[in-house]
């Protein structure tokens, strides 16, 4: 295998200067999430999630961004799973929007709230019937 240390890419897709970004973080945010999709980027709504126990123990995975709104960015998840139980304890947690072909990360911290029962039911009920039932057989974060 190659030596890690020598893997390199050259980043040609140019610069990011200030004064060509949008003043409401939010909007950029959903520009460069609209260029992603427009350029062919497989999932691009595909996040890392970054959460951490009380004590300071970190953990991460990919979950799906689902929504854009006025409050912020929104996904879901099992409250029983690691995650659930994680953001539970304590409430923070960063993003990370990784799109290696267009050379663009985004990252993004901030406290995250629980969606209203009738948005979770809504979700829910609008996957298709194998995604649901898959959730209800999984034992979210547990060893199979």
């Amino acid at each position: 295998m190659k030596k890690l240390f020598e893997f390199r890419e050259e980043y040609t897709t140019g610069e990011l200067n200030e004064t060509e970004v949008k003043a409401n973080p939010m909007e950029q945010f959903q520009q460069w999430l609209q260029a992603a999709i427009d350029s062919g980027v497989p999932e691009a709504n595909a996040m890392t999630i970054a959460t951490c126990t009380a004590s300071g123990k970190p953990s991460a995975r990919v979950v799906l961004l689902k929504e854009i709104n006025k409050n912020g960015f929104v996904f879901f998840t099992n409250y029983l799973s690691r995650k659930g139980r994680e953001l539970l304890e304590n409430p923070f947690a960063a993003l990370v929007f990784d799109w290696h072909s267009i050379e663009r990360q985004i990252r993004v911290e901030g406290r995250v709230e629980k969606l209203s029962t009738l948005d979770s039911d809504v979700y829910f009920n609008e996957r298709p019937r194998e995604a649901q039932i898959g959730a209800w057989a999984s034992p979210q974060s547990k060893i199979l």
